[in-house]
């Protein structure tokens, strides 16, 4: 299959059977699988779906990047973004106003102190400097991939 050239430069990635839009998304996901094997956040959740109907009319689906659970601060909904667009600004206003929740906005300039490099330090033990994060899911973590067709724990 092949896939349309993005706009902004962008090239689809492939991890742990999951299709991600830009490199910057895949890294993303394997940063909340070392937060989530540090017990920092519960259940992943790639690409969840939300349908947005105004008046019974079904106007879209809109896919996020991400969504986790977070110990204290509930579920955490999250789009990764090299580029905030309009449109990416609208699909998260349609959400909040149509489904009632926060979509936090993950860009390059937006760095999460605690995550990175200190993050793979303290959950593997390597050394700050090392750039190579797992790809696997030796223990089974819970990550799962929300499809509008069909939902499957993976």
């Amino acid at each position: 299959m092949r896939w349309k050239r993005h706009k902004y430069g962008s090239r689809r990635v492939c991890a742990d059977g999951f299709s991600f839009d830009s490199q910057m998304e895949a890294d993303h996901y394997q940063e909340l699988k070392l937060l989530q094997k540090a017990g920092e956040i519960g259940r992943i959740e790639v690409h969840p779906s939300f349908p947005i109907v105004i008046n019974d009319i079904h106007v879209c689906t809109v896919i996020l990047d991400f969504a986790y659970d977070q110990p204290g601060a509930g579920k955490i909904y999250e789009d990764v973004k090299g580029k905030d667009t309009a449109l990416s600004r609208l699909k998260r206003k349609m959400v909040e106003a149509a489904i009632g929740i926060k979509v936090a906005l993950v860009t390059k300039g937006k760095r999460i102190p605690g995550r990175g490099p200190e993050l793979a330090q303290k959950v593997l033990g390597v050394k700050k400097d090392a750039k190579a994060l797992p790809s696997d899911n030796p223990q089974g973590d819970s990550v799962q991939q929300n499809n509008p067709a069909d939902s499957k724990a993976v």
